[in-house]
């Protein structure tokens, strides 16, 4: 059993937000390596998301330019929020206030009986109109987090961006404000071209990049953070086999996330798993005893 946020999971591995659209789609995944899932991101009202194509598979990199395409807040409380009662494992609803104002909007959804929330202050692929990414302005950040946690009482998780000057400075800051753990980190803005028409893929230029070229950025992020806050990382970002699991864990990260590597292999969970207790089991090892080992080493 893994300790995260007051709950025994069977797990340390979670399915990051993003991936699974409908959450009848998770049927056609083996949950078995898994602790927990982060549904996809829920915005007040209804959105259509960014033209397609919204992901393009790079050679050593996923892009994608979703724009939070979802079903709305209103829709979410009917039609989703029902069937969590009935889902196999614990199960984080990340969302994504654009504003103060828009806070107040799902305070319905904060009255629920709901173990977490993901507040998700990082998407790239959407404008926000106070600023590229919520995340990137701190004091913002601070404001909305410390609304949101006046109103929900069960565990508050927040998504930074990579994209930061000072990162620790953010995490720093969100902590003040009493969240219960951060998710280290969303994609990374990269371009990608069409050489034969000589323009970009993607209609908004830019687009996230996930996948495997990321892991060592990740890392850092991970890194600093775990050594600037005391609370729990959820580590996100180029998890591909165990070793990037493990590389995680001992940066830094409670817990690990599997993103666009479902979109390879949707049994992934399943070796990555496999290869996390071979290897504690061969260490003498726990999962717990291994967050953040690589600091203590560094610092013998």
């Amino acid at each position: 059993m893994i300790r995260f946020l007051d709950k025994d999971l069977s797990s340390p591995l979670f399915i990051s937000s993003g991936i699974v659209a409908e959450l009848d789609t998770f049927k056609d995944l083996s949950l078995d390596p898994y602790g927990f899932v982060i549904l996809k991101t829920v915005t007040l009202k209804p959105r259509d998301g960014n033209p397609p194509p919204r992901v393009w598979d790079g050679r050593c990199a996923m892009f994608n330019s979703i724009g939070l395409a979802n079903e709305g807040l209103k829709a979410f409380l009917e039609t989703t929020l029902p069937k969590l009662e009935e889902f196999p494992l614990p199960v984080v609803v990340s969302i994504s206030p654009f504003s103060l104002s828009e806070v107040e909007e799902f305070l319905p959804l904060f009255h629920q009986n709901i173990w977490a929330i993901e507040l998700n202050l990082s998407c790239p692929n959407v404008e926000h109109g106070h600023n590229r990414l919520i995340s990137q302005d701190i004091e913002f950040s601070r404001k909305i987090v410390s609304k949101v946690r006046a109103n929900f009482r069960g565990k508050l998780i927040v998504k930074v961006s990579p994209e930061m000057d000072n990162l620790p400075a953010l995490a720093m800051a969100l902590v003040d404000e009493g969240v219960d753990a951060l998710d280290v980190a969303n994609t990374y803005p990269g371009l990608v071209l069409d050489v034969e028409q000589a323009r970009p893929i993607f209609s908004r230029i830019f687009a996230g990049v996930s996948g495997p070229a990321i892991l060592p950025l990740t890392l850092k992020r991970i890194w600093e953070v775990y050594e600037s806050v005391d609370v729990p990382i959820l580590g996100s970002g180029g998890v591909l086999d165990w070793k990037d699991a493990i590389s995680m864990a001992l940066s830094g990260a409670a817990v690990v996330g599997i993103g666009s590597a479902l979109y390879r292999d949707p049994h992934v969970g399943n070796n990555i798993w496999d290869g996390i207790k071979e290897y504690l089991n061969r260490k003498s090892l726990s999962w717990r005893e291994i967050i953040g080992l690589a600091h203590d080493v560094v610092s013998q």
